[in-house]
C-alpha cells in the first residue's frame, strides 16, 4: 500500500490543550470511547456524523468532504470554526482591562477554560472514528492520536489540527510525491469497471493537487 504521507513525521509528542490530570494513554490500541464523560458520544444524528477521511490519502475529494461536515458539526456544537486549532482562551483575555480585578477575571477563565475543555473532549470523539489510519504508518499514527487523550480528557482542536497537516500539499516534498504518484500509477490488467473509475477518479484528484495543473484547462495546454 502506498503512502503520500511516508515522510512526515509528527510535531504532536504530546497535546498542550489538556490541563495535566489523570494518567496519560499509553496503549497501542486505538482510542474509541473515554471513562465517565459527562456526556454522550454517541449522540449526533446520522446528518451530523463525519465521513471517513484517510489520512494517507492527502487533499481529496474525501478531504474536502470531511472539512465540511466538520462545520456543520461544529455549528450544531456552537463551537467556533473558524478558530479551531487556535486552543483554548488566553487567560490574558480576561484580565484588566476587560475585567474589574484580576480575581475576578482569573476565576471567569477557569470557568470559560473547564467548559471549553469539555466541549474540546466532546469534539474529539465525535469526529475520532471518521479518520482512517490504514497505512504503512498506521501504528505510528495511532501512537499520535493516542497522544490527544489524557484521562477523561481529550484534544479536539489539537487534533483537528493534525488532521488538517494531512491535507496540506503546498510543500515541496508534497508537490514531489503526487508527482510521482501520478507518474507510477498503474491499473491491473483485470481492472473491473468500478476499479477502473476509482482509479481515474484518484489519479484526477492527485494531478489537479499538482500546483500549476487546473482539470479545466484543454489538452493542448498540458
Amino acid at each position: 500500500m502506498d503512502s503520500d504521507q511516508s515522510n512526515k513525521t509528527s510535531t504532536f509528542s504530546a497535546s498542550p490543550n489538556m490541563v495535566a490530570g489523570g494518567n496519560s494513554k499509553s496503549s497501542d490500541a486505538p482510542s474509541q470511547a473515554a471513562p465517565n464523560l459527562p456526556f454522550s458520544v454517541q449522540s449526533l444524528p446520522a446528518s451530523l456524523q463525519l465521513p471517513v477521511f484517510r489520512v494517507d490519502d492527502g487533499h481529496i475529494a474525501s478531504y474536502v468532504a470531511w472539512e465540511t461536515a466538520l462545520k456543520a458539526l461544529c455549528d450544531h456544537m456552537r463551537v467556533p470554526y473558524d478558530t479551531l486549532g487556535m486552543g483554548p482562551p488566553s487567560a490574558e483575555s480576561y484580565l484588566p482591562p476587560y475585567a474589574l480585578t484580576k480575581h475576578d477575571g482569573l476565576m471567569q477563565h477557569a470557568v470559560c477554560l473547564t467548559a471549553w475543555q469539555l466541549r474540546n473532549t466532546q469534539l474529539f470523539y465525535h469526529i475520532r472514528n471518521s479518520i482512517d489510519l490504514t497505512g504503512p504508518l498506521q501504528l505510528a499514527l495511532q501512537r499520535e492520536v493516542d497522544a490527544f487523550t489524557q484521562g477523561a480528557l481529550a484534544d479536539g482542536d489539537g487534533f483537528v489540527a493534525w488532521v488538517r497537516s494531512f491535507a496540506d500539499l503546498s510543500s515541496v516534498e508534497s508537490q514531489a510525491l503526487l508527482q510521482l504518484k501520478v507518474i507510477q500509477s498503474r491499473l491491473p490488467p483485470d481492472a473491473s469497471r468500478n476499479q477502473l473509475l476509482a482509479h481515474c477518479v484518484r489519479l484526477l484528484e492527485r494531478w489537479t493537487s499538482i500546483l500549476g495543473n487546473d482539470r479545466n484547462l484543454s489538452l493542448i495546454h498540458i
